[in-house]
C-alpha cells in the first residue's frame, strides 16, 4: 500500500538524492579548493584571464565562461549561488 507521499521506492530515491546533494555541499563547505581548481582549469581551457573573470569582465567570452562555471559549480558540486557570485565577480546592478 502506498503512503500519502507516494510509492516507497520513489520516496527512497528522493531522500537518497537529497542526501547525496547534502554530502556534496558539506564537502565543498570544508574549503574552497575545488572551486578554485574548477575556475582555474576552466579559465586555462578557454584561455581567459582568471583576474578578468573574477573582477567582472564583460567580454562575451568571459561572460559565457562565467555562466558555464556557475552552472558547473552549482550542479556538480552543490555550491550556493551566493558563494558562486562572490567567487566569479558578479556585481549587484542598480
Amino acid at each position: 500500500m502506498a503512503s500519502s507521499f507516494g510509492d516507497e521506492d520513489f520516496v527512497s530515491e528522493i531522500l537518497k538524492e537529497a542526501d547525496d546533494r547534502l554530502r556534496r555541499q558539506l564537502s565543498i563547505g570544508k574549503g574552497h579548493d575545488v572551486m578554485h581548481r574548477v575556475i582555474r582549469s576552466m579559465c586555462d581551457e578557454e584561455e581567459v584571464n582568471e583576474q578578468e573573470l573574477r573582477h567582472g569582465g564583460q567580454r562575451r567570452k568571459v561572460s559565457g565562461l562565467r555562466a558555464r562555471i556557475a552552472w558547473r559549480l552549482s550542479r556538480e558540486f552543490g555550491v550556493s549561488m551566493a558563494e558562486i557570485a562572490r567567487q566569479l565577480g558578479y556585481r549587484r546592478l542598480g
